[in-house]
Protein backbone atom coordinates (compact mmCIF):
# COMPACT_ATOMS: atom_id res chain seq x y z
CA UNK A 1 0.00 0.00 0.00
CA UNK A 2 1.24 3.50 -0.87
CA UNK A 3 0.30 6.51 1.23
CA UNK A 4 0.11 10.01 -0.30
CA UNK A 5 2.90 12.40 0.64
CA UNK A 6 2.65 16.16 0.11
CA UNK A 7 6.04 17.92 -0.16
CA UNK A 8 6.88 20.62 2.40
CA UNK A 9 6.71 23.39 -0.20
CA UNK A 10 3.06 23.68 -1.09
CA UNK A 11 2.92 25.94 -4.16
CA UNK A 12 4.92 27.44 -6.99
CA UNK A 13 3.88 29.58 -9.93
CA UNK A 14 5.30 29.18 -13.43
CA UNK A 15 4.92 30.97 -16.74
CA UNK A 16 5.58 29.20 -20.01
CA UNK A 17 7.45 26.04 -20.88
CA UNK A 18 10.15 24.21 -18.95
CA UNK A 19 10.56 22.08 -15.86
CA UNK A 20 8.22 22.17 -12.88
CA UNK A 21 9.57 21.60 -9.38
CA UNK A 22 9.06 18.24 -7.70
CA UNK A 23 9.71 20.03 -4.39
CA UNK A 24 6.36 21.87 -4.56
CA UNK A 25 3.03 20.04 -4.37
CA UNK A 26 1.13 22.43 -6.69
CA UNK A 27 2.37 24.29 -9.75
CA UNK A 28 0.01 27.03 -10.94
CA UNK A 29 0.83 27.36 -14.63
CA UNK A 30 0.20 30.37 -16.83
CA UNK A 31 0.78 28.81 -20.22
CA UNK A 32 0.37 31.83 -22.51
CA UNK A 33 -0.11 29.37 -25.39
CA UNK A 34 0.69 25.72 -26.00
CA UNK A 35 3.62 24.71 -23.75
CA UNK A 36 5.79 21.68 -23.08
CA UNK A 37 6.44 20.92 -19.40
CA UNK A 38 8.85 18.38 -17.96
CA UNK A 39 8.55 16.61 -14.61
CA UNK A 40 11.62 15.00 -13.03
CA UNK A 41 11.41 11.74 -11.10
CA UNK A 42 10.03 11.96 -7.58
CA UNK A 43 12.14 11.48 -4.48
CA UNK A 44 9.83 9.48 -2.19
CA UNK A 45 7.20 6.84 -2.87
CA UNK A 46 3.76 8.43 -2.41
CA UNK A 47 4.95 11.94 -3.34
CA UNK A 48 2.21 13.99 -5.02
CA UNK A 49 2.52 16.59 -7.78
CA UNK A 50 -0.35 18.66 -9.20
CA UNK A 51 -0.20 21.03 -12.19
CA UNK A 52 -3.15 23.45 -12.57
CA UNK A 53 -3.77 25.79 -15.51
CA UNK A 54 -4.26 29.44 -14.56
CA UNK A 55 -5.22 30.55 -18.06
CA UNK A 56 -6.98 29.19 -21.12
CA UNK A 57 -4.42 30.21 -23.75
CA UNK A 58 -3.13 26.76 -24.71
CA UNK A 59 -2.64 23.08 -23.99
CA UNK A 60 0.05 22.17 -21.45
CA UNK A 61 1.77 18.90 -22.35
CA UNK A 62 3.58 17.32 -19.41
CA UNK A 63 6.33 14.79 -20.03
CA UNK A 64 7.39 13.02 -16.84
CA UNK A 65 10.91 11.55 -16.83
CA UNK A 66 9.33 8.20 -15.87
CA UNK A 67 5.58 7.79 -16.47
CA UNK A 68 3.80 4.54 -15.58
CA UNK A 69 0.67 5.47 -17.56
CA UNK A 70 2.16 6.46 -20.92
CA UNK A 71 4.51 9.10 -22.29
CA UNK A 72 2.69 12.42 -21.87
CA UNK A 73 -0.30 13.99 -20.15
CA UNK A 74 -1.88 16.93 -22.03
CA UNK A 75 -4.04 19.35 -20.02
CA UNK A 76 -6.75 20.96 -22.17
CA UNK A 77 -6.75 24.76 -22.37
CA UNK A 78 -9.16 26.01 -19.69
CA UNK A 79 -8.70 27.67 -16.32
CA UNK A 80 -8.79 25.10 -13.51
CA UNK A 81 -7.96 22.03 -15.60
CA UNK A 82 -5.30 19.94 -13.84
CA UNK A 83 -3.25 16.77 -13.70
CA UNK A 84 -2.24 15.20 -10.39
CA UNK A 85 0.50 12.59 -10.21
CA UNK A 86 1.82 10.22 -7.53
CA UNK A 87 5.37 8.88 -7.51
CA UNK A 88 5.18 5.08 -7.14
CA UNK A 89 8.88 4.31 -7.27
CA UNK A 90 10.57 2.42 -10.11
CA UNK A 91 7.38 2.48 -12.22
CA UNK A 92 7.44 6.30 -12.12
CA UNK A 93 4.63 8.81 -11.86
CA UNK A 94 0.99 7.66 -12.00
CA UNK A 95 -1.86 9.96 -12.95
CA UNK A 96 -4.16 9.80 -9.90
CA UNK A 97 -6.46 12.75 -10.58
CA UNK A 98 -7.30 15.00 -13.50
CA UNK A 99 -9.75 17.33 -15.18
CA UNK A 100 -9.70 17.36 -19.01
CA UNK A 101 -6.40 15.52 -19.45
CA UNK A 102 -5.43 13.20 -22.30
CA UNK A 103 -2.74 10.58 -21.70
CA UNK A 104 -0.69 9.35 -24.63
Amino acid sequence: MIFPLIPDKIRETKSGAGAVSVDAYVTELTAGGAVAITLADGSKVGQLKKVILDDSAGIATITPATFADGTTAAIAAAIGNYAEFMWVGDAGWRLVGSLNVTVA
